[in-house]
């Protein structure tokens, strides 16, 4: 019994840290012509309506997705990118998919012949929802480990069969509960549907998890101890941001790239960027890396606590610990504090002699840039795309400013080696990604760096400061060099109080004019935008969706303004005593965490996301242009 629970706490807990593909396919399980009808009026539905096949194949489509997706991280054994998954995934399972989605409508046909009495679609449906995810259990695991599972016949034990009992049981709760709400109470529908389809992947999971611990599956990591570095970079504790990890996780994290470009050589390493954590990734190792900010620290916290109890020398940075450096040495044997490029080649040496100390802090010298450099320039241009800096820090030392936790000041990268990097890492992508803080911090030396992207005929993307167009000449020589996207903090509107309180926004009078030359010259705009200034009140989110909306950025973000670890805002708002909330997991930007003068309204302080997505609609292109598609469809779908 004890193995069933745990199987069940297992695939609950793997369940809730996959949750995207649930809440995507529930609304796609909430649309279906047949439902409430019966046979006869079903079909007419099918025939009549043009829309059937194309969601039915889209659904076929994401369906044979998430089965798939789910087991790689079930198993452990993998972990593609998302799209990579979508495409192996597709293509692998979505016959199954098409046949496993018709199966219902099919045995609905069934019954009304052998019946002849009307019976409701959904009814058949959710009767075999159990048999359809023990069947897509078998199919997935067959078809992705046939060695193991050939050589394991008899898979379903009584663990098994007692999971996906308990968890049908679960289902046929649910759906109980559904069947009688009645359809106008929208709002418990829509819940009752989500619950049913939560449900039912959990039996896939339950049982998936169950079968896949009698398997013979390689494990993760099988290296010699002493000479081994793990690098994590945990998952998010909050929901929208855990979402965005699994949609983009990264091929491989910039830290990853520099602790291995500073690390001798005869080490081997193995890498874990945001994915579920499970026990079979703890292995002995000489080194664990883990880097966190302050969102996924108490997940970090669990495995570092998980690699130290095994033995491993535990090492943690990022901002989060360069801020409470005390707190980590809680879970770990050393910490970095601020950039790791400056300390990690002597922690390595200390490492190596028994001698490591407990706290590491120094600042990164050009002798650590160049060698990181060097470093990348050996690697396959795909896993460097995501590591080209031309700068570090910001000329704007803003009291609210999450890259405050540097302590390092501003420096440029010499540009011979940054445009080396760009060259081998425009051979895979033609759009790069700058990772600089503000690319404009440097008037001169942003200027000399754009005439020397101009020969090489690459686009690119970056954060700016909006002062680059006061520079006609820097602003032509930005758009000759290939930008075609600049991120911009505006974060208030003309009329706000914080203009003369910090020297950044005092432009905000020039927003509008600034906007344009750059529109001009054909440059998008990413707007990013701040609410929760102590002098904002309910009226003045109005004023920043009015102005907001005159600027019309291509995409535009609002954040809930946030005290982060270590900026000089936390320092003031802790020696004033109006903290509220210091769960590091609701450091999302969306959760107000201090005492707020003015915005004492609950929908904002609890619904906020809700307030960033109307946001989000209402002031920017892409947002209008969605709001425009949505408002088509209910309309036509309805005359």
């Amino acid at each position: 019994m004890r193995q069933i629970f745990d199987r069940l706490r297992e695939s609950f807990n793997l369940l809730n840290k996959l949750i995207l593909p649930v809440a995507v396919l529930t609304y796609f399980e909430s649309w279906s012509p047949v439902i409430a009808f019966h046979l006869p009026q079903a079909l007419a539905n099918i025939l009549a309506w043009p829309e059937f096949i194309g969601m039915f194949l889209l659904k076929a489509t994401l369906t044979a997705f998430t089965y798939g997706y789910l087991i790689e991280h079930a198993t452990g054994q993998e972990f593609p990118p998302l799209v990579k998954s979508f495409n192996i995934n597709k293509k692998a399972f979505f016959k199954t998919a098409v046949c496993l989605t018709l199966l219902p409508y099919l045995l609905h046909f069934a019954v009304y012949l052998l019946l002849n009495t009307p019976t409701p679609f959904h009814t058949v449906q959710m009767l075999v929802q159990p048999l359809v995810a023990i069947l897509w259990v078998k199919i997935v695991l067959e078809h992705k480990y046939p060695s193991e599972t050939a050589a394991r016949q008899k898979m379903t034990t009584g663990t098994t069969w007692g999971v996906v009992i308990i968890t049908s049981l679960i289902f046929y709760s649910v759906y109980s509960f559904y069947y009688f709400i009645p359809e106008e109470w929208v709002a418990l529908n829509a819940m009752g549907i989500f619950l049913l389809k939560y449900s039912s992947f959990w039996i896939f999971l339950s049982a998936a998890t169950t079968i896949i611990q009698q398997l013979n599956l390689p494990k993760t990591v099988s290296w010699p101890k002493e000479r081994t570095i793990i690098l994590i970079n945990p998952v998010s504790g909050s929901l929208i941001y855990s979402l965005s990890s699994f949609a983009f996780r990264e091929k491989r994290p910039y830290v990853f790239n520099i602790l291995r470009g500073l690390t001798p050589d005869g080490y081997e390493f193995k890498e874990f960027t945001r994915i579920p954590w499970k026990e079979e990734h703890y292995t002995p190792a000489g080194i664990v890396g883990i880097t966190c900010f302050s969102n996924n620290c108490m997940e970090a916290y669990r495995i570092a606590k998980g690699f130290r109890k095994r033995g491993s020398k535990v090492i943690m940075g990022g901002s989060h610990v360069t801020a409470f450096p005390e707190e980590a040495l809680e879970f770990c044997d050393t910490v970095v504090v601020g950039p790791v490029e400056g300390v990690w080649e002597d922690l390595i040496r200390d490492y190596e002699s028994g001698n490591l100390k407990r706290t590491y802090a120094g600042k990164p010298t050009p002798e650590a840039y160049n060698k990181v450099t060097r470093f990348l320039l050996t690697q396959p241009p795909e896993l460097i795309t995501s590591s080209i800096e031309t700068t570090r820090g910001c000329k704007f030392n803003c009291n609210f400013c999450g890259a405050g936790h540097l302590r390092i000041g501003y420096y440029n990268h010499p540009l011979d080696l940054v445009i080396e990097l760009v060259k081998k890492a425009s051979t895979y992508e033609k759009t790069l990604n700058f990772l600089d803080d503000n690319i404009y911090s440097d008037p001169a030396y942003a200027k000399e760096l754009f005439k020397r992207l101009i020969p090489l005929k690459i686009h690119w993307n970056a954060n700016s400061s909006i002062d680059i167009a006061k520079d006609p000449e820097a602003l032509q020589l930005c758009k000759d060099s290939g930008c075609v996207q600049l991120l911009i903090g505006y974060e208030i509107f003309a009329g706000s109080k914080e203009v003369a309180r910090i020297p950044k926004l005092s432009m905000a009078h020039d927003y509008i004019s600034l906007t344009q030359k750059l529109k001009k010259m054909g440059i998008q705009i990413k707007g990013q935008f701040l609410y929760g200034f102590d002098s904002d009140d309910f009226m003045t989110f109005w004023k920043l969706v009015w102005s907001s909306a005159k600027i019309r950025p291509l995409m535009s973000t609002l954040t809930l303004f946030t005290p982060i670890p270590n900026s000089r805002l936390y320092g003031d708002i802790e020696k004033q005593d109006r903290f509220i909330n210091l769960n590091w997991n609701r450091i999302d930007f969306l959760t107000l965490t201090y005492d707020h003068p003015k915005l004492n309204n609950p929908f904002f302080r609890n619904c906020f996301i809700v307030v960033n997505f109307f946001f989000f609609l209402s002031t920017s292109t892409t947002g209008l242009i969605f709001l425009m598609l949505m408002l088509s469809y209910f309309y036509f779908g309805l005359i």
